[in-house]
């Protein structure tokens, strides 16, 4: 399986997320919101870059990392609100407890953590991935494979639970 492997950056002083259009590791610059009469140049160093995840949340918006999502079960209120971030070999949604679950097609794009860093703020009143009380997993300090499996192990007996 491919998945199209696309950037974009946070511009400091424009305070605004850009398109990356083409990055040049060479001359150490990138082109953003490039069309066929304009585009402009940014220094590579210093300037956040997040890679698209080959996912599109239940709107069909593209998720990129350092977007806020959040699952919902129900209309009423969200389930997991988190980050997205890269941990190989996959993404997760982290959450303020540095916890997480794979990223899927079901959460929702709701900001990023440049434009929105408050909603992150904002933390859900039950969490999926508890797994006794008042513990949860640390995907941190695990390796990727075995993350994987907590969080995949973990997510199926909070579904199973429910049906």
């Amino acid at each position: 399986m491919t998945r199209e492997i696309k950037f974009r950056a946070w511009d400091k002083d424009k305070k605004r997320m850009r398109e990356v259009t083409e990055i040049n590791w060479y001359d150490e610059y990138m082109l953003v919101d490039e069309t066929p009469m304009s585009g402009d140049r940014l220094p590579i160093e210093g300037i956040p870059l997040m890679q698209y995840t080959g996912l599109k949340d239940k709107n069909g918006k593209e998720i990129y990392e350092g977007d806020i999502v959040q699952l919902s079960i129900n209309e009423k209120k969200p389930h997991h609100l988190g980050k997205v971030e890269y941990l190989p070999p996959k993404f997760f949604v982290i959450d303020g407890e540095k916890s997480g679950l794979i990223l899927t097609d079901r959460y929702e794009v709701i900001g990023n953590i440049y434009e929105n860093p408050e909603l992150l703020n904002k933390q859900p009143a039950t969490q999926l991935y508890k797994k006794s009380p008042g513990a949860t997993v640390d995907v941190h300090s695990r390796g990727p494979r075995l993350q994987t499996m907590i969080l995949c192990t973990l997510l199926k007996k909070k579904i199973r639970s429910r049906s």
